[in-house]
């Protein structure tokens, strides 16, 4: 992530964990969002990450499976433009449609799976 997203690394975020009042394992993850001004936090951990824990820095909390419906609610094309690409890129081995949103859906994002099926109908 460094190398290929250098500016999405956030810093001097470490002196707002003991301010922080989730879970104490991920903390650093809510002072980093804090920091950074995050409107969101994206897990499949919601359970630590409380409402009076975030709503005071005014961040939601998603899951995974939840805040790519809103991509895809938000702009369908480019979504599906996205996972059909992925699509033609797999090489070794190839896959098909059907076999990536299969593998959407095992890997804990059922409800994109079933969403991106009905969209390219």
């Amino acid at each position: 992530m460094r190398s290929h997203f250098p500016d999405a690394m956030v810093k001097d975020y470490e002196g707002l964990i003991p301010a922080m009042t989730n879970h104490e394992k991920d903390r650093h993850v809510l002072a980093a969002a804090v920091r950074a001004n995050a409107e969101l936090v994206v897990t499949d951990n919601k359970k630590d990450f409380p409402l009076s824990a975030v709503k005071p820095y005014e961040i939601s909390v998603s899951t995974p499976d939840d805040f790519l419906l809103d991509q895809l609610d938000l702009s369908p094309e480019a979504v599906m433009d996205v996972a059909q690409q992925i699509v033609r890129d797999m090489k070794n081995p190839a896959i098909t449609w059907s076999q990536y949103c299969e593998g959407l859906e095992t890997s804990g994002l059922p409800l994109f799976s079933r969403a991106l099926i009905q969209n390219a109908d």
